[in-house]
């Protein structure tokens, strides 16, 4: 129904007048009215104009006919006052047939009015009360005497005035009645729903709850106390005779006795420990919590009885819980020493608290691969180093997806095992514990073990849980130590080493050839023209230009050289294992894949086995400046009048 129609319907009710349920009962005290009127006026037949009579019968008739068979819920609200109206007409037909004014029906009319306070709105009332004035004043107006005389009006004024006075107050009384039945429904349905609230709760709690009256007399329990004392006959039960063995029997009396009498017994006095009688006959130890409650009922004792058992496992958990965090903040400790260490040294600390054989940590693989990568190990097998993961398939990617841990207690069961992968690791169990870092996950810890596992303790999943989240801090650290050695390390501009990462290269380099006795060969390069390039093109151009040329040189050499940026547009390449001949053929290829068309120049020295660095540097800065001098765009050798004994070099580009 439309807001509009709800305004019409009464308040109390919450329906219309002639709503179809109970319609019979509202309107049979009115129609059986109606009836004696029409009765009445055809006994004074020998005085009634019949046409009115007939007129009168028909608009009574008409009025219980619409109020019993109208289609009023096809109606708007308003057309509930149309039965009433039509009575007040059929009241003034029959008044007009026995003798108008003198006929003693106007009282009648009282008739609609207080039907209409019954079961109408104030607007109805209104309408009703319109009706019966036009009713009553009409004649007035156009009959008059004799039939109607002035006195008439007195008559007609009191009439409305009773009517509308008992209407209003009737309807205000209906409206009260019907606004405290809803009231008192809605309080009974809280009521109701309260209670099954409390039943709901009783029965979910997972401690035992045992209700008794003031005579000992179990009158509710909760599945809770059915399992605990494995019965379900207690209701209707004496709870001492029941439940209360002999030894106990005078102590729980007396404290139950003194909860029940006292007026605020105290927190001390309503909870205390006691061993009551299972169905068997066993006796199970348990906490009882007391409270008292005075209802319609009278005194009611509420025990609620926690299983101590369940406690003292919770105590020894809670235990064994500290001492877990104890470790796991000592393991803390120890990667916070050990962080330059990275992701073996989190392998090593995930095993220790695992108690596990071996331990892989799996990382994604460079963009593009879709494959996970071993990136830690503790205690693992030969060659783990090198096993893949497809992230398709495994299930190391489908954690590292969810971010949800994962145990398989028998990989040689498991259909979504990669059998390869646990054949060649040759572990049965395997428990799976993402890395998460900012919501991302950055990798996977796998513990594994030789044999199956029915299932993996909880204590070690909450461990290996909360070590994930220090284990991802350790990462980061890590990650962060890296990053900022490479930048230390690096140039800004170009990616190449700097001048201190070159120091340490030559360093080593030069070591290695005294243990080794093979040769070490610099190169110096220098890009052609450069200023003219940075004054054609201007600064930004020729930044580019340095770096598209420091990567295209790093690409020519292999693992295990070192490029760095000497100084403006100068690098130096350290090229160990590299004789006289192997410098200048690793020269001109770098110098080949100059982008763009600039061109390089380059000088190369080969380490005489007892100079110093800088000699060594100076020499083919030397050969640089030939190479300048030569017409640029070409490569000269310090030594090319002279033969180094030296292993050959691998001249190849690196792959």
């Amino acid at each position: 129904m439309s807001s509009n129609v709800g305004a019409d319907l009464t308040p109390g009710a919450g329906r219309r007048a002639f709503e179809r349920n109970g319609l019979v009962d509202r309107v049979a005290p009115f129609a059986a009215s109606a009836a004696l009127t029409v009765i009445l006026a055809f006994v004074e037949v020998r005085s009634s104009d019949p046409p009115w009579l007939a007129l009168g019968a028909l608009l009574s008739g008409t009025t219980v006919g619409l109020a019993l068979l109208g289609p009023w819920h096809r109606l708007p609200p308003w057309m509930d006052a149309l039965p009433p109206v039509v009575y007040v007409g059929a009241v003034a037909a029959l008044r007009q047939a026995t003798g108008g004014a003198s006929s003693g029906f106007s009282p009648v009319f009282l008739v609609p009015v207080l039907w209409i306070a019954l079961f109408g709105t104030p607007r109805q009332l209104a309408v009703a009360l319109a009706a019966v004035v036009n009713a009553m004043a009409a004649p007035l107006i156009v009959g008059g005497d004799p039939f109607y005389p002035f006195g008439e009006w007195r008559r007609l004024v009191n009439l409305v005035t009773v009517g509308a006075t008992l209407g209003f107050i009737v309807q205000r009384l209906v409206y009260e009645s019907h606004a405290q039945t809803d009231r008192a429904l809605a309080q009974g349905r809280e009521l109701a729903e309260q209670r099954d609230v409390n039943e709901a709760i009783l029965h979910a709690a997972s401690d035992a709850v045992v209700s008794f009256d003031w005579s000992g007399t179990v009158v509710t329990v909760n599945s809770a106390a059915e399992v605990l004392f494995r019965r379900n006959d207690l209701i209707g039960r004496d709870v001492f005779e029941t439940l209360v063995p002999d030894h106990e029997l005078a102590r729980l009396r007396e404290g139950f006795g003194r909860v029940l009498l006292s007026d605020a017994p105290t927190a001390r006095e309503a909870r205390f420990e006691a061993a009551l009688c299972c169905a068997d006959g066993t006796l199970v130890a348990v906490e009882i919590s007391l409270a008292r409650t005075d209802g319609p009922a009278g005194l009611c004792m509420h025990a609620f009885l926690r299983d101590l058992t369940m406690q003292r496992a919770a105590e020894r958990g809670a235990q064994e819980h500290l001492a877990d965090l104890d470790r796991l903040l000592a393991v803390s400790r120890e990667l916070d020493r050990a962080v330059v260490e990275g992701r073996d040294a989190i392998c090593a600390a995930a095993r220790d608290l695992s108690g596990c054989d071996f331990v892989l940590f799996f990382t994604p693989g460079t963009a593009g691969d879709d494959r996970l990568v071993v990136a830690g190990s503790a205690g693992h097998p030969e060659g783990s180093r090198d096993l893949t993961l497809d992230t398709k398939l495994s299930v190391a990617a489908q954690v590292l997806r969810t971010g949800e841990a994962h145990f398989s207690g028998d990989l040689a069961a498991d259909p979504s095992i990669d059998p390869a992968a646990a054949l060649r690791l040759g572990a049965a169990a395997a428990y799976w514990q993402p890395i998460v870092r900012e919501g991302l996950g950055v990798g996977i810890l796998v513990a594994y073990w030789w044999r199956p596992h029915l299932a993996i303790p909880e204590r070690v999943a909450t461990l290996l849980g909360l070590f994930a989240v220090q284990a991802a801090t350790v990462i980061e650290r890590s990650d962060l130590l890296a990053r900022l050695e490479d930048l230390a390390r690096t140039d800004a501009l170009t990616g190449a080493a700097n001048r201190r990462a070159l120091d340490e290269a030559l360093e080593v380099a030069l070591a290695d050839a005294r243990r080794s006795g093979r040769p070490v060969s610099v190169t110096m390069l220098d890009l052609d023209y450069f200023k003219r390039y940075n004054d054609t093109h201007g600064h930004q151009a020729g930044d580019q230009m340095l770096r598209a040329a420091a990567a295209a040189w790093m690409h020519e050499l292999r693992p295990g050289d070192v490029l760095a940026r000497y100084g403006g547009e100068e690098f130096l390449a350290v090229l160990r294992a590299c004789d006289v001949a192997g410098a200048v053929v690793v020269a001109d290829r770098m110098r080949a894949v100059v982008p763009g068309l600039q061109t390089a120049s380059a000088g190369t020295a080969t380490w005489d086995g007892t100079e110093t660095v800088s000699s060594l540097i100076a020499r083919a800065d030397g050969a640089l400046y030939q190479a300048k001098d030569a017409g640029r765009d070409c490569t000269v050798s310090s030594e090319a009048a002279r033969d180094v004994d030296a292993e050959p070099v691998d001249a190849e580009p690196r792959p």
